[in-house]
């Protein structure tokens, strides 16, 4: 018998009119025999996605198994060097606290140094002498301020009794006294017309309208004050009128205040419609 020849399967665009040729044998079977069912297809669809994939995990695999490369190792001659730069650094920073050392000694012991630390010595006995000065001065104008009742006693009687002639016998006692208080270091001051009026020194008995003189200015010294000696500290201040300065500008003052004042009492009463219509609002809701 002859051998009967086979004619190849061709495979033609022909063949598929209506869809694209097949990208594989099976698809190929699929189409020609029709035996294949929709599960065989999604068989191999996901036999070839899991082939891809494992595919694609290879190389990350092969890169996990490599080994890391191990770093070279120091040669001795490189950590010699290391070694001798750390000993040095140490080395220069010992150098430079001794250097700093030396400078500081130098500054104190040089004509420099020597003229500050007097110069300090000088400040520190000139604070010590001030503050026990005030205290001394404290003490002393606690005892005096004990006598000036006595004293101003004695300044009235001698006013008062200046033409009798019993008086005028004790008129040296007043004098005496005051010498005495003034060697304690007991000192009398008056406040001039004109000068300010400050809280330590002046006490205000009575205000008055004045065109020469501004307002919180002195217009007549009415008791003379006392003090230590240099100003120190006020024993007991002086008593005088003060100035209220001219009329139109008092008038003037008292306007802005009250201005000032019907301000503040506003302002308070324009918050409180805000206030209202914010309840509403709550209640509203």
């Amino acid at each position: 018998h002859a051998p009967v020849k086979r004619q190849p399967f061709l495979v033609s665009q022909k063949t598929w009119p209506h869809a694209p040729p097949p990208r594989s044998i099976s698809e190929l079977f699929a189409g020609a025999g029709g035996d294949t069912t929709a599960e065989e297809d999604t068989a191999t669809t996901e036999e070839e996605a899991k082939v891809e994939e494992d595919e694609e995990a290879k190389p990350e695999e092969e890169e996990q198994q490599q080994p890391e490369e191990k770093k070279p190792e120091e040669s001795e001659e490189l950590k010699a060097l290391k070694e001798e730069i750390a000993t040095l650094e140490k080395q220069l920073s010992d150098k430079r606290n001794s250097l700093q050392v030396i400078n500081d000694s130098l500054d104190l012991y040089s004509k420099a140094g020597f003229t500050r630390k007097i110069a300090q010595i000088e400040n520190l006995k000139r604070n010590q002498m001030s503050v026990t000065a005030s205290s001394q001065d404290l003490a002393v104008g606690n005892v005096l301020l004990e006598f000036l009742p006595s004293l101003d006693r004695l300044k009235e009687q001698q006013t008062l009794y200046a033409e009798n002639d019993f008086g005028k016998n004790y008129a040296g006692l007043t004098g005496a006294m005051t010498t005495s208080l003034s060697s304690l270091g007991l000192e009398e001051y008056t406040l001039q017309p004109g000068e300010e009026i400050t809280p330590l020194r002046a006490t205000v008995i009575e205000q008055q309208h004045s065109e020469q003189f501004p307002a919180n200015t002195v217009l007549d010294c009415l008791k003379q004050g006392y003090q230590m000696k240099g100003g120190s500290s006020v024993l007991r201040p002086a008593e005088c009128i003060a100035s209220l300065g001219t009329e139109q500008q008092q008038e003037e003052e008292e306007e802005e205040e009250e201005a000032t004042k019907e301000e503040d009492e506003a302002a308070p009463s324009e918050e409180e419609p805000a206030a209202e219509t914010t309840e509403e609002e709550d209640d509203s809701t």
